[in-house]
């Protein structure tokens, strides 16, 4: 428990410190990775909203019988089991909160709009996603689901034009994903038929 509980503070302080790097960086640039973030009751609307499509492609990986995908949530399973056990909704809190906010703030509010200026929206959104993809190795078929995750947060993130709108979605998932890996049996839960 206590090996546990050091990696759970290790990567609840990598993720938030991917926000703090992305800030430093874009100080060091002159671009404010937070200039596009602002609180309405639309956008946290829009962000709870926009963790649905993620999370129904995350029902639809844990109930599939493709064997690459069965393979991929077994792994995810293991992973979060081994190194992040005991995990509590605080726990599950506290490190999505950090991933939404410091992959979010790096990949789109850093990489993402400075690949913009240099190269264009698509250009960059492809780049950027390209980046996220295989920083979040784990399989070929999770870096195919990164990918696409990332496509989607960045599109989010166009259409929005409010960063916290991405932070939320990737969040919630995150929130949801680590809950269905710490538990057993199906993400939704199944109903007796009798």
């Amino acid at each position: 428990m206590f090996v546990s509980t050091g990696i759970f503070y290790k990567v609840t302080l990598l993720e938030a410190g991917l926000g703090l790097f992305a800030l430093g960086i874009g100080l060091a640039v002159g671009h404010n990775p937070l200039a596009d973030i602002w609180l309405g009751g639309a956008e946290v609307a829009f962000g709870v909203v926009a963790a649905g499509p993620p999370l129904l492609a995350l029902l639809y990986m844990r109930r599939s019988r493709l064997p690459a995908i069965r393979r991929l949530t077994e792994a995810a399973r293991s992973m979060v089991r081994e190194f992040l056990s005991p995990l509590t909704w605080p726990r599950v809190i506290l490190i999505a909160a950090a991933a939404g906010f410091g992959e979010e703030l790096l990949f789109r509010g850093l990489l993402q709009n400075l690949a913009t200026l240099q190269f264009g929206a698509v250009p960059a959104l492809v780049a950027t996603s390209v980046v996220f993809a295989f920083l979040h190795f784990m399989s070929k078929a999770y870096v195919v689901f990164a990918f696409v995750f990332s496509l989607y947060l960045g599109v989010v993130y166009f259409v929005s034009g409010n960063i916290l709108v991405p932070m939320l979605a990737h969040g919630i998932y995150d929130a949801v994903a680590l809950w269905a890996s710490a538990v057993k049996g199906p993400l939704a839960p199944r109903f007796p038929t009798e």
